[in-house]
């Protein structure tokens, strides 16, 4: 059963780079394990393909096939070109820029919970396609940015994941991860009259996690808070709902899982760590949030 669902699933993510699903916790890590936290390899462009030409003309002249000396010629000028193009068009290639850690993140969430789920059922929305697409492109003044003086900014921001998990305790919580990824592009004159164009890329993941909880199991003692992270605190009906959120700053986008994010807490098990820590959520009568407790 699982390996049907597991090709559905995979035919629709190839095609499209998402999927919204409810799965068992134990499915969505082999999930994770085959098809979104494997390294990054080399991705192929259609412009690669021009460097067969020279190849392929060098090839047919040594070979007898083509006996003109002038398409050597034309073979060493494309290979050229082709050399010469290839800086130019990485600058300028729209990127991907796929957090693998930040999905790894979410799969070690999933270990340290999946025990105490009710069901053991967990809803994800994933999405790891190319964040630089004319979608995801935002007005740089919407987050302070003004081109002019040389400097050009371009915005993109996509949400790589939503999950809502709900424990056998009755406790309700949802993890989500949004990416920002800014492209600037800087252009400057020197003293000779030239002119030098620098593209550089900065990114920002925003992490957050929510808890809905019974008013009548807990009480609230946010100003117990360190301010280690953002958090906020709401009445909904016969509910609490506790908002903690993160942002990181990143300056390189990994193609594998780092050391650190494989041997530390899942950023979502510190911010559950966190909220019982610092009495940010006190239980009344006995009452626990599964896992919050007994993982401590």
């Amino acid at each position: 059963m699982i390996k049907e669902i597991l090709k559905t699933d995979r035919e629709q993510f190839r095609k499209t780079k998402q999927i919204n699903a409810k799965r068992p916790g134990e499915y969505w890590l082999l999930f994770f394990k085959q098809y979104i936290l494997k390294k990054r390899g080399f991705k192929f462009k259609p412009f690669y393909l021009l460097a067969l030409v020279p190849i392929a003309l060098i090839f047919l002249y040594f070979t007898g096939v083509v006996a003109s000396e002038g398409m050597i010629v034309f073979a060493f000028i494309t290979a050229f070109f082709f050399l010469f193009s290839l800086p130019f068009v990485a600058m300028y290639a729209k990127k991907d820029f796929i957090p693998i850690n930040a999905f790894a993140e979410l799969a070690k969430f999933i270990v340290y919970t999946k025990g105490d789920l009710y069901k053991n059922g967990i809803k994800l929305r994933l999405n790891s396609g190319g964040i630089e697409t004319d979608q995801n492109l935002l007005n740089p003044e919407d987050i302070g940015f003004s081109n002019g003086s040389g400097y050009t900014y371009k915005p993109y921001q996509l949400e790589r994941f939503f999950g809502q998990f709900l424990f056998r305790d009755g406790t309700f919580c949802m993890v989500s991860m949004l990416q920002i990824s800014l492209r600037v592009r800087s252009t400057k004159r020197r003293s000779s009259g030239k002119t030098k164009t620098k593209i550089k890329h900065k990114h920002k993941f925003f992490y957050q996690l929510i808890l809905k909880v019974k008013a009548s199991d807990y009480d609230v003692l946010e100003q117990n808070a360190t301010g280690m992270y953002d958090t906020t605190v709401k009445s909904e009906g016969d509910y609490i709902l506790i908002k903690v959120k993160s942002k990181e700053k990143v300056d390189v986008i990994s193609s594998k899982i780092s050391k650190e994010t494989l041997q530390n807490d899942s950023t979502y098990t510190r911010m559950l760590k966190y909220i019982k820590e610092y009495n940010v959520l006190v239980p009344k009568n006995g009452s626990t949030i599964t896992n919050l407790n007994s993982g401590l």
